[in-house]
């Protein structure tokens, strides 16, 4: 079974080359503090990951690490919404969003 699949007209799958996510962590609590990325440089990095051959930009704005302080979801959506708004049409890649909360997805969408 060949499998391809069309994500905002990015392609992927067997009949298509290799394609690279690039991670924008905006989560102040993640262990590895070397991660997050300031709003102040978002698009330079955003930009750099793109140059450096990314196609799809995955913005996550909550630490996953299990030690992690929990953070509120106003936080998260405080910390995503800008994102994507600052991102959206200003870098060539497909734009991913890490949340498990459905409205601050929709939002999100509504940006692009």
């Amino acid at each position: 079974m060949v499998v391809d699949v069309d994500i905002c007209g990015l392609n992927v799958g067997d009949n298509h080359p290799v394609r690279l996510m690039g991670v924008l962590n905006l989560s102040h609590e993640s262990f590895y503090k070397g991660s997050v990325v300031r709003e102040d440089s978002l698009i330079d990095a955003a930009s750099a990951m793109v140059e450096e051959g990314a196609t799809v930009l995955d913005i996550g704005g909550r630490s996953t690490w299990p030690l992690a302080e929990p953070i509120s979801k106003e936080i998260e959506r405080e910390r995503l919404l800008p994102a994507i708004d600052a991102l959206a049409g200003n870098v060539d890649a497909v734009l991913s969003v890490d949340t498990v909360f459905a409205d601050i997805a929709d939002q999100c969408l509504e940006l692009l």
